[in-house]
């Protein structure tokens, strides 16, 4: 009839311009969707392996922290320091004795530890004195060295130091004590070291 709305009419089996186009905005959408699951999935193949490489290595640095750490000190350490010629002045050598609770450990090339002073440089590596009970001792030079504390250039009688044993890249076990100023000729030999080790328990000969 004339003046009635004309009707639309769709043929069995067509779609409207509508859904086309719906259908076309959709199939680039669901595309990007898959292209992303794709990327995240291949991110999170390759972020495994590397999660647990450092769950590895954290795992093995606490294993060997925690080994080092039953190496202490069995008594507070002895530390002694002596002017050294030709230059009394600014050469000074420090003297440190120990005795441990157990024997460092150590390869063919030695022992596998050190003594600081004062948690930097210098470091001296530890000398076996006896065995039974383990007990050591080192020279540490703190003249003519850039990197040493500046409190242990010009030391003096009864000053504070801290004697940290070090194993490599881990810092173990540390005691503060005084250190003590003694004459050039009573440290630094057999005879004269002796008298420390054994003041610490430390069964040593002299020769």
């Amino acid at each position: 009839m004339n003046g009635e709305p004309a009707s639309h009419t769709m043929t069995p089996g067509t779609r409207s311009t509508c859904s086309r186009a719906a259908a076309t905005r959709a199939w680039p959408i669901a595309a990007i969707a898959a292209v992303v699951a794709t990327a995240v999935t291949a991110c999170n193949s390759e972020q495994a392996p590397a999660d647990a490489r450092t769950a590895s290595t954290t795992t093995q640095a606490t294993a060997k922290k925690a080994a080092l750490s039953k190496y202490r000190f069995e008594r507070p350490p002895t530390v002694v320091f002596a002017s050294a010629y030709p230059h009394p002045e600014t050469n000074i050598n420090f003297y440190v004795f120990a005795r441990m609770n157990r024997a460092l450990p150590r390869t063919t090339r030695g022992i596998k530890a050190t003594f600081l002073l004062d948690g930097s440089s210098p470091y001296g590596t530890p000398t076996t004195k006896s065995r039974r009970p383990p007990c050591f001792s080192t020279q540490i030079g703190a003249g003519d060295n850039p990197q040493v504390a500046p409190q242990l250039v010009d030391p003096h009688d009864g000053q504070l130091v801290t004697v940290t044993l070090r194993f490599p890249g881990i810092d173990g076990d540390r005691v503060t004590v005084a250190a003590r100023k003694v004459a050039p000729r009573a440290v630094g030999i057999d005879q004269a070291d002796a008298k420390y080790l054994r003041r610490l328990g430390c069964h040593v000969a002299t020769g």
